[in-house]
């Protein structure tokens, strides 16, 4: 009993120590120095303003009124609720699907495999 908890512990041990070690070996080998990450962070600075500028709509849209994104909402509820419930009637007046009439295994399937003859 004691080895089994000792493997556990060593196996959890292991995967602990590699863990880190492939973090510590992926961080070292990705740091960039603080002068390159500033140029980085300037250049990304610059080309969101671009992406913006280019992707400014030219008339802008007005938001949505409050009423009208509740009532659409509310909506689509009603109609989630009203599939519920035609579903619900459905079962209750026995239309489902009928006991008895799913799948059936052809007669040479239903009992296994054939018994083999000695000779």
């Amino acid at each position: 009993m004691g080895r089994g908890i000792l493997k556990n512990l060593l196996a959890l041990v292991v995967a602990l120590v590699v863990t880190a070690g492939v973090i510590v070996v992926c961080s070292a080998a990705t740091k960039a120095s603080p002068d390159a990450a500033a140029e980085i962070s300037r250049q990304a600075r610059q080309e969101a303003v671009q992406v913006q500028e280019l992707a400014a709509p030219a008339h802008p849209q007005e938001p949505v009124p409050f009423l009208e994104a509740a009532a659409g909402f509310v909506l689509v509820l009603a109609a989630c609720a009203a599939g519920a419930l035609l579903l619900l009637r459905t079962l209750r007046r026995g239309h489902g699907p009928k006991p008895g009439r799913g799948y059936q295994p052809r007669r040479d399937m239903a009992h296994g495999a054939r018994p083999v003859r000695r000779v």
